[in-house]
């Protein structure tokens, strides 16, 4: 438990000092992206066409990986919100002046959750080559297409979780840094 807190309070420091050089405006550009949008249609896709692939170690993989990709999905949900809330205005420049600024310790929890999903996604990426060992020892053909989808299932999807937290914690690491400026701090 320490380790953990202690690399999510490493993450933040890094995401506040990696925020002030990234600019807000090409990371919010990132997150609404086309490409983002197509990685997450495609992750949903080959979720759906998803069957059992008979190795227990593999399909626990893809159930933490949906974990993982629906955590972000809820952090994902948040983010225009608090941008709002921050900026004044939405995603796409529409000013609203009636919201109410969050509290640094709500962007330090967002950005906290986000840290979680990352070493997450970094933790079960490392069990990958184990279960890629297990899936070359199958014989059988049929078993071996279901058991190599799910395998590259969760490739992508540790893959895309790790970028996602990444972008996620750079936008929430700027959001934080605005909000103590604002305040003074």
């Amino acid at each position: 438990m320490k380790k953990t807190g202690l690399f999510i309070a490493m993450l933040l420091a890094l995401v506040c000092v990696t925020a002030s050089a990234q600019d807000l405006t090409q990371l919010i550009s990132d997150f609404k992206s086309t490409t983002r949008t197509n990685n997450i249609k495609a992750l949903e896709d080959a979720k759906a066409g998803l069957q059992g692939s008979g190795i227990q170690s593999l399909d626990k993989m893809v159930e933490k990986a949906n974990d993982i990709l629906k955590s972000l999905s809820t952090t994902s949900d948040t983010i225009p919100s608090v941008y709002e809330r921050v900026m004044g205005e939405t995603m796409d420049g529409l000013n609203n002046d009636d919201v109410q600024k969050p509290q640094s310790e709500e962007l330090e929890n967002l950005a906290s959750e986000i840290a979680e999903n990352a070493k997450a996604a970094t933790d079960a990426s490392k069990d990958l080559d184990g279960i890629q060992s297990d899936v070359s020892k199958i014989r059988n053909p049929l078993q071996v297409k279901k058991a190599t989808s799910a395998l590259n299932y969760c490739k992508n999807a540790l893959k895309f979780s790790k970028d996602e937290a990444d972008l996620q914690t750079k936008i929430t690491g700027a959001l934080l840094k605005k909000t103590k400026s604002d305040v003074g701090l």
